[in-house]
């Protein structure tokens, strides 16, 4: 693919072929490095590397592009270090907001329980 984009269109042709490899490129080192890459996403990284440096553009020009739109799509907004927002993440912090909301700030949790005669503490 990428010799027929240079031979048709030179060197702008050549350097769409060097994003294509490079969006891939980066894309997998991504979800490896936040351990999120699947093996689908593996299989389309190197599926597409491999079209894009040997195969002809008429037959691997849909592979490749599918390959660019997955990769694209599972690799993560953020890569400034903060963790991703997973839905496992976001269902931790709504839990630990739902936990701690009967609390105040400064104020630990209660030891014991309410219900005793009079509306005395019960030691737990």
């Amino acid at each position: 693919m990428a010799a027929d984009l240079w031979s048709w269109t030179g060197v702008p042709g050549l350097l769409v072929a060097a994003l294509m490899v490079g969006v891939v490129l980066w894309s997998l080192v991504t979800l490896l490095a936040a351990r999120r890459a699947a093996a689908l996403a593996v299989f389309l990284a190197v599926s597409g590397l491999w079209n894009i440096a040997f195969s002809p553009i008429a037959s691997s020009l849909g592979d490749v592009m599918l390959s660019l739109a997955v990769l694209w799509v599972m690799t993560p907004a953020r890569v400034d270090g903060a963790a991703p927002a997973t839905p496992g993440a976001r269902a931790a912090a709504a839990h630990a907001l739902r936990v701690g909301a009967g609390r105040t700030a400064g104020r630990p949790g209660r030891r014991g329980r309410r219900g005793g005669p009079g509306g005395r503490r019960v030691p737990a």
